[in-house]
């Protein structure tokens, strides 16, 4: 893809993203976070080296056998990356219902949790939760403030 139809279809992701509304419309506007990054400092960031033993999305040595990545954040990020280039060349990214998995996606990445799987889990799922953990993260152990990841068990 060129930088000029990179370039358009940025600019027509943009004008396609809401500022504002229930929680999808929060998950496709967190891509507009991305958009401006990608916007006032893309073109200055260089690309990394890519040598054995490095991990390909951030360059911290790994003598890892199984994967390249140094850690499984860094596995995601790379994952969101292909699959962000990838809508964006199939322009899947300039429908709502893509701009939703991505940005829900992206949210994640963040630290943000999964807002929009949240919303959709009923309130009797979150409470049994909270007291299976007894209101504590089960990552960090510090008291917990929300649910992710809520299963089926």
């Amino acid at each position: 893809m060129s930088i000029a139809a990179r370039d358009d279809a940025f600019s027509r992701l943009a004008e396609s993203l809401p500022s504002d509304g229930d929680i999808e419309a929060q998950a496709r506007g967190v891509l507009s976070i991305l958009l401006e990054r990608i916007r006032d400092g893309g073109r200055d960031v260089a690309p990394l080296e890519n040598s054995p033993g490095t991990c390909p999305n951030c360059g911290t040595p790994t003598d890892s056998k199984r994967t390249p990545y140094c850690s499984e954040r860094c596995k995601c990020v790379s994952a969101f990356v292909r699959r962000f280039r990838r809508s964006l060349a199939q322009g899947s990214l300039l429908e709502p219902e893509g701009q939703v998995a991505l940005g829900q996606t992206f949210w994640h990445l963040m630290e943000g949790g999964r807002p929009l799987r949240v919303s959709i889990a009923p309130a009797s799922a979150i409470k049994q939760v909270f007291k299976r953990t007894d209101g504590k993260c089960e990552t960090c152990g510090a008291p917990a403030t929300t649910v992710d990841n809520v299963g089926s068990g």
